[in-house]
Formats: structure tokens, C-alpha cells, sequence
């Protein structure tokens, strides 16, 4: 079963999310477990996708190859992620398939996954 997090409402400055990857789907959708500050816990499951990527489907040219270099970018790290949208609609941005859209920050260096997956062709920027 896939959950998402209860939406605390109103996004501060401060409003992410600290997650451990556990299973890659492709190149831009994953699962993490996600500390949740108001029930001091970690929440299993909750499905992501990264906002403005555009990785090829797995039954599509090169889903395999995108979804390889997900899994060996972040697949078991500590991820920042940043909910996008929040701010200005007051929910949680989620796709149609409910998975949060967000950008993502490897936290021991920082840098936005989605920067480096990029140039390395494995996904397009929308």
C-alpha cells in the first residue's frame, strides 16, 4: 500500500521533506521513507516524481539506461526534497498518478539530482 503524508497545510520557508530512496520505478519516479515532523516518525512508501524532468517510460528507448542511473545517482541515499507548488495552491503537488512532485537535493553535497542527470542525456528537462 502507497500512502502519502498528511498535508500539514500551508507551506513555511522551511516546509521539505527528509527521505531515504528505497525502490526506483525510471528515470524521474521513485519510493522514500520520509520523516514525518508532527508524528516524530518515518512514513514508508511515499511515492515521488521529479518536477521538470522527463525521463522515456521503461517500454520506451533508453527507459532502462535512465532508470539505471537513477538507481546508482540516489537508489539507498538521503535525499532534501523540496515540494513544488505548495506555496502558492496550499496542498501537496501531486501527479496523476499521486506521486509528489518535488525537487531533489542530495544531502551530503547538495547538489539538485536533477542538474545531473540532465546534461548526462538520461532524461529531457520540460
Amino acid at each position: 500500500m502507497i500512502i502519502v503524508p498528511d498535508d500539514p497545510g500551508p507551506a513555511g520557508p522551511d516546509d521539505v521533506f527528509k527521505a531515504t530512496v528505497g525502490k526506483v520505478f525510471d528515470g524521474d519516479g521513485f519510493l522514500a521513507s520520509v520523516w514525518h515532523p508532527y508524528r516524530q516518525a518515518w512514513v514508508e512508501r511515499v511515492p515521488f516524481r521529479f518536477t521538470f524532468i522527463d525521463a522515456p517510460e521503461m517500454e520506451q528507448p533508453f527507459g532502462q539506461e535512465a532508470k539505471d542511473f537513477l538507481v546508482g545517482l540516489i537508489a539507498g541515499k538521503e535525499l532534501r526534497l523540496d515540494p513544488i507548488g505548495k506555496e502558492s495552491t496550499g496542498y501537496m503537488p501531486v501527479d496523476p498518478y499521486k506521486r509528489i512532485l518535488c525537487m531533489a537535493f542530495l544531502t551530503e553535497r547538495m547538489d539538485v539530482v536533477a542538474v545531473q542527470i540532465v546534461p548526462e542525456a538520461a532524461a529531457h528537462p520540460r
